[in-house]
């Protein structure tokens, strides 16, 4: 968090803050340094931003609302979804503004799987698609043009860090 005037100055004045505690920093604590005081209680200094951001889908500088509306997100979700989530955020639904609902990225999360394939085999005995069909039919039943259809159903991404891919719902 810092101050926007002292910014626009050439001063980087400001402290790191969580982003779910943006709200909470005023223009006394951004300007608590003694040679700052005469800054904190100016009507010229009393815009506050955020300046530098790490793990937030967009870049540049947001508002302290802003920040926090994506803390509370983040402590909604856990540690392990916040990648796939900015994922979904940024590629799927090309939002970067407002963090959308934890619930509607639990709904689509699909998980990440080696490849699509390994999704498509599991969801495949999962559904039964070849029960009730006579042993002809299920050996004749091409698996791989299924799992190509299937696949039109889903956004398919890569995981950060791991080769795999990352697999949402399209219709959730």
């Amino acid at each position: 968090m810092g101050c926007l005037a002292c910014y626009n100055e050439g001063r980087l004045v400001g402290d790191w803050v969580d982003a779910v505690d943006a709200d909470e920093v005023d223009q006394a604590t951004v300007h608590k340094h003694p040679e700052l005081a005469a800054y904190r209680n100016n009507a010229s200094h009393d815009e506050l931003w955020c300046f530098d951001h790490d793990c937030l889908p967009m870049s540049g500088e947001i508002a302290p609302h802003d920040a926090v509306a994506w803390g509370e997100r983040y402590e909604e979700l856990e540690d392990s979804q916040w990648e796939p989530y900015l994922r979904w955020c940024t590629d799927v639904l090309h939002e970067t503004t407002t963090p959308p609902d934890a619930e509607e990225f639990r709904i689509a999360w699909r998980g990440e799987w080696a490849d699509f394939s390994d999704f498509a085999w599991q969801q495949f005995q999962e559904l039964g698609v070849t029960d009730g069909m006579t042993e002809e039919q299920a050996r004749y039943f091409n698996f791989e043009q299924w799992a190509s259809d299937y696949e039109m159903d889903f956004h398919v991404h890569p995981a950060a860090h791991s080769g795999h891919v990352w697999i949402y719902n399209a219709y959730a």
